[in-house]
Parts: structure tokens; sequence; C-alpha cells
């Protein structure tokens, strides 16, 4: 697969994938999910990649819900992701939920 980085066009790496930033809900929401790639980073098992505005960006998949928080096993730790309330929290994981959804099609890099 190749992706358009400022007006580059590139081939998917490694190293472009070591360098995507987490996502906003706002980005989650309205950008466009293109497929999940499996082992992209040491920590993630199945990176979900998602373009908003000519960026790219990547999640991780295998977020569990709590009361204020999510979670994600990584091995012997565990990953979190805190919000200030209940509604932030159920905003941010009803759009994880769509873009894990959306994610169908796997990208090989």
């Amino acid at each position: 697969m190749k992706i358009k980085l400022l007006t580059t066009e590139r081939k998917l790496s490694k190293s472009l994938l070591n360098q995507m930033r987490q996502p906003n809900i706002v980005q989650m929401k309205e950008g466009k999910v293109l497929g999940y790639v499996v082992n992209p980073k040491k920590d993630y098992y199945k990176g979900i990649i998602i373009q908003h505005d000519e960026d790219y960006f990547m999640v991780a998949d295998g977020f569990r819900k709590g009361m204020r928080e999510v979670t994600r096993k990584t091995g012997k730790w565990t990953t979190f992701k805190s919000f200030e309330t209940f509604e932030m929290c159920d905003e941010w994981w009803e759009a994880y939920t769509q873009v894990q959804k959306k994610a169908t099609r796997q990208i090989y890099i």
C-alpha cells in the first residue's frame, strides 16, 4: 500500500508506522479508516490506520472499557487512557468501536 505524505507518495513501512500519532476523538469520528496492520509496533498486536485531513494516525486494537478509563494489555504491562468524566469515556469508546468495525481490510507492509 502507498500513502501520500505532504505531496510525496511513499510506500508504507515500519518506519512510517512508528512515526504515526494516536488520533483524538474528532479524528476517529471524521477520519477514513484504511485498514489494520498486524504487529506494527513492539507493543501493538494490531494497529488501525486512520486518514484525516492528509494526515495518518494509528490506534491500537484491544482496548477494554472501564468506568472512566480504557485499558489495553501489552504483554505483562497494562496501558490505559483516563478521562475526566464518564461521558467523555463513553464518547471515546463509541468512536473507537466504530473504527474497529470499519477496519476490515488487512494492510501488508
